[in-house]
Order: structure tokens, then C-alpha cells, then sequence
């Protein structure tokens, strides 16, 4: 998930703050699909700092424990759905919905300086699909990366993360699974099972000044050991990504924390 959420070294902060962020990008139709969408989003955003719920640089969360080192909170993700009958894979099926992930995540700080950070994070998200009147269980999706992010000038800075996907049988079905009703001449039958799924590199270029947040970025993800490549609905061994968000801040309380 791409978040549009600065990093800033103030002593205190507003207890919280209101926005408005805005994104473009090309984004896979499903992991390995060999075709994209640009899309297109705009939203508030609410950035708050309280000690157990928080909206900051790490996504929608809630904080249950945390130390010098690590910090265990409940985290939320979210994707994109996509139209079955624009892709030519899947034409036929029915369409992939938006994709809703909550669970635990264990971060733990490696190394840590005033403008710089190494961390590591292990989120272990159930995932839900909606089409807005309709919700379904999608089993469980783990994603273990690395992230390193370095603060070089007082309005810029830079990151890079490492990131591996793997799903339950449940949520890679969703993905890869061929039922019966949908076999054709092209895509034959097919079981999809648990497991490995893809890993992906991001690099970001990010700028933050007073109220305004600029990230134009990067990602490349590969396929080519996933767990269901025989899949008739794997067509593609990688992917690439580009992005630019921005987020402004209007508002700000009169509170301040540390």
C-alpha cells in the first residue's frame, strides 16, 4: 500500500491533522496478470497521533504494545478491484472485487539515526472482498519486507523496500483458481493452492515541506517462483509500477504531542 503519510523529526506534533491526497499509477489487474489499469485516486486523509490509534507514515493502525524496538500493532491494507470483462484472462469469470485486509503486524527498528532507519515489518492481515453491497472472507495474506528510508535534505528524502507475498489456499483461489464453469478452449481447469506468491523492490523519491507531501516512485515485482505459475490466469513472470501522490495538510490541532 502506498502511503502518503511524511516522516518529520519535529520534537511535537498536532495530536492530529486533516487533508486532503490525491494519486495516479499503473497497477496490475491481479498479481501476475500481464495486463495494467492507470488508475486514478483522490480521498481526505486524517492523520492522527494517539497512543494506541494512529493514522501516521505506517497506514491505518492500532497500537498495542511498543518499545525502543518493536512495535505491535493491528494494521489495514487495502487493493484495487478489477473488471473481469477488460481483461482477457479472466473474460468470462466473474470480476475481482476491492480487497480489505486487517490483522497484526510485529515491526522491529534494526538501526535507527535522527534522519535515517532500517525496519523491518511482519504483517499477518485477514483479507475480505466487498463490491460495496456484498462481503466475502478471503483467507490470509502475509507479507514480510524490509524498508529503509534516509532523510538527505531538510525537504527530501528517499526509501527503499523489500517485500515477499505469500497466501492462504483461500486468497490465492481467488486469484488463480479456474472453476469448471469457466473452462475454455483457452483456460483449462484448475486448483490453485497456499503459498508464495511474488517479491517486489520500491524506490521513492519523497518531498515534504510544511503542509505539502510529494512521492513519485517505483515498484518491480517478480513472479517467477510463485506457487500457482501453472495457473491458465498466471501470464505474467514480473511487473512494474510507477506512482505519483501528493498529500496537503489544511487543518492541524492546536494540540501538540511528542
Amino acid at each position: 500500500m502506498l502511503c502518503l503519510i511524511p516522516i518529520t523529526t519535529q520534537a511535537k506534533k498536532p495530536l492530529y491533522e486533516i487533508g486532503f491526497a490525491a494519486g495516479t499509477g499503473g497497477v496490475p489487474d491481479y498479481p501476475a496478470s500481464d495486463q495494467s489499469k492507470n488508475r486514478s485516486i483522490a480521498l481526505p486523509t486524517f492523520l492522527y497521533r494517539g497512543e494506541i490509534f494512529r493514522q501516521d507514515r505506517k497506514g491505518s493502525r492500532a497500537r498495542l504494545f511498543k518499545n525502543d524496538s518493536i512495535d505491535i500493532d493491528l494494521s489495514f491494507g487495502a487493493a484495487f478491484n478489477a473488471n473481469s470483462k477488460n481483461n482477457d484472462a479472466r473474460e468470462g469469470m466473474e470480476d475481482l472485487d476491492w480487497l480489505i485486509e486487517i490483522g497484526p503486524r510485529v515491526n522491529y527498528t534494526i538501526y535507527k539515526t535522527d534522519n535515517s532507519f532500517v525496519e523491518f515489518e511482519l504483517p499477518f492481515r485477514f483479507v475480505t472482498s466487498t463490491n460495496g453491497q456484498f462481503t466475502r472472507e478471503r483467507g490470509q495474506h502475509i507479507t514480510p519486507q524490509i524498508d529503509y528510508r534516509n532523510k538527505f535534505h531538510p525537504y527530501f528524502s528517499y526509501s527503499f523496500s523489500f517485500k515477499l507475498n505469500y497466501g492462504s489456499e483461500v486468497l490465492n483461489d481467488y486469484f488463480y483458481q479456474v472453476e469448471k464453469k469457466d473452462v475454455t478452449a483457452e483456460r483449462e481447469s484448475y486448483n490453485a493452492k497456499a503459498g508464495y506468491v511474488s517479491n517486489s523492490t520500491s524506490g521513492n523519491l519523497i518531498f515534504s515541506k510544511d503542509d505539502l507531501f510529494v512521492i513519485v516512485g517505483a515498484t518491480y515485482a517478480t513472479y517467477n517462483n510463485s506457487s500457482n505459475k501453472n495457473s491458465p490466469l498466471f501470464k505474467s513472470e514480473n511487473s512494474t509500477s510507477l506512482y505519483i501522490a501528493f498529500n496537503y495538510f489544511f487543518f492541524k490541532s492546536k494540540e501538540l504531542v511528542d
